[in-house]
């Protein structure tokens, strides 16, 4: 199988993708959308339009972003998204990295974060006594977007 491709019409659409080993196109259509994605191969790429409307993505809630392997993409065309980041699955200390519009952790694929007005997120814990390793480290890059001068966080 070469890939899936989904589109819904208006109403309350909601996905939860337990594990994707091939790529995916979502595209939801109008009104509040949800997409929780749990896990993905290195070779599935998602991609996810939420639509018009309020829209959810949620990243890593079951197994954390260890399992997120492939690259997610997320847009809201006309809408806007707020985005849950959940790490807490993962035991030792990492470092996250937001720059833009891409949000990524050591040892995880990135997830581009277009049309993304509120992101959530949460770290691992960061074990200090595991293997001796030291608290999590969250790196902010760059939070502006074309035409504006800055974004706060």
């Amino acid at each position: 199988m070469a890939g899936v491709a989904m589109t819904t019409g208006s109403g309350m659409d909601s996905f939860h993708i337990l594990y994707a080993d091939v790529s995916m196109r979502i595209e939801t259509g109008a009104g509040v959308d949800t997409v929780n994605i749990a896990s993905t191969s290195a070779s599935a790429y998602l991609y996810v339009d939420l639509g018009e409307g309020r829209n959810y993505l949620i990243v890593g809630q079951d197994y954390g972003l260890s399992y997120v392997q492939g690259t997610v993409e997320s847009r809201a065309e006309g809408g806007s998204n707020i985005v849950y980041i959940d790490d807490r699955a993962t035991s030792l200390a990492s470092t996250y990295t937001l720059n833009g519009d891409i949000f990524q952790r050591d040892g995880s694929a990135p997830i581009f974060l277009a049309d993304a007005d509120t992101i959530l997120f949460w770290a691992g814990q960061g074990n200090g006594n595991v293997l001796g390793s030291a608290g999590n480290t969250l790196d902010v890059l760059d939070l502006r977007q074309a035409g504006s001068e800055s974004r706060s966080l």
